[in-house]
């Protein structure tokens, strides 16, 4: 059985103190390689459980199979579900990208994905939310 995470932030290292904790650098790949790991970051420890869609308790990168497309699919953002026994859920899965404004594009790929998760059997994929990260911003023209 998998501890409660608010007995598991109550020990020394458990997610209440990490979060009292300044936030170090969590990468040395340069600027793009950091936007990975602090989406993952405020995915764990600050995302609220109704955007997630429930309680994170692990969060990855990931490659998912496309055999119809003879391909595979990397993704940014995994999250992984609290459950009491069994196989962990997909909760969320999602997209970060630095100097790019994120689309429906994004969003279908992110469904894609999704799909062949619930295709290949993973517990929670099938519902799982969809998260987008950009550090772009949008410049939008106005006529008139």
């Amino acid at each position: 059985m998998r501890k409660d995470p608010e007995e598991q932030s109550a020990q020394p290292g458990g997610a209440r103190s990490h979060r009292a904790r300044s936030v170090r650098p969590l990468d040395n790949g340069g600027p793009y390689g950091c936007r990975f790991q602090v989406c993952r970051h405020w995915t764990r420890y600050f995302a609220a459980e109704e955007t997630l869609g429930g309680i994170p308790i692990r969060v990855e990168t990931g490659t998912v199979n496309d055999p119809a497309a003879r391909a595979s699919h990397e993704v940014d953002v995994v999250v992984f579900g609290l459950v009491d026994e069994g196989p962990e859920p997909v909760i969320a899965s999602g997209e970060a990208k630095w100097n790019e404004v994120m689309s429906a594009w994004h969003l279908d790929r992110l469904r894609h994905i999704r799909g062949l998760l619930a295709a290949q059997g993973r517990p929670g994929a099938a519902g799982a939310r969809l998260l987008c990260f950009s550090g772009a911003v949008s410049r939008t023209t106005s006529s008139g």
